[in-house]
């Protein structure tokens, strides 16, 4: 979405009673992140989550997923996140680790910028059986 450097540390950084930012980490380096907001409808929604692009493509996003949710309390019911309409490839990737469509957010964050709300049951398995 065009975030640079600068502003999406600014918008990671902001403080709040709700939300969290976690570092994603492979080999001690900081190679990606996420930021949580909790309580949202009986789970977590995943707010922003990102690995860096050198990164990508290497099993870290779905690893970092199901340490998430394995690490979550037993009694999230849900666990949501968006993804921009013009993000396929995030969009596949979600679906194979159980997010399933449950809405359309049409200029969320701007004109012409629409996202799709997507929801997974806690404990839904990867296409790999592992439980994310």
């Amino acid at each position: 979405m065009d975030y640079n450097k600068q502003d999406l540390a600014k918008r990671i950084g902001t403080a709040s009673d709700t939300d969290r930012s976690l570092s994603i980490l492979a080999r001690g380096r900081r190679v990606g992140l996420m930021r949580i907001r909790e309580p949202w409808l009986l789970g977590p929604l995943i707010s922003i989550f990102a690995v860096f692009p050198e990164y990508q493509g290497q099993g870290i996003g779905r690893r970092a997923l199901v340490a998430f949710e394995h690490n979550g309390p037993e009694d999230w019911r849900n666990i949501w996140l968006t993804v921009s309409t013009f993000n396929q490839s995030a969009l596949a990737f979600y679906r194979r680790c159980g997010f399933a469509q449950v809405g359309l957010l049409e200029g969320l964050v701007g004109d012409g910028w629409d996202e799709i709300l997507m929801r997974k049951l806690h404990a839904i398995r990867c296409q790999n059986g592992d439980r994310t």
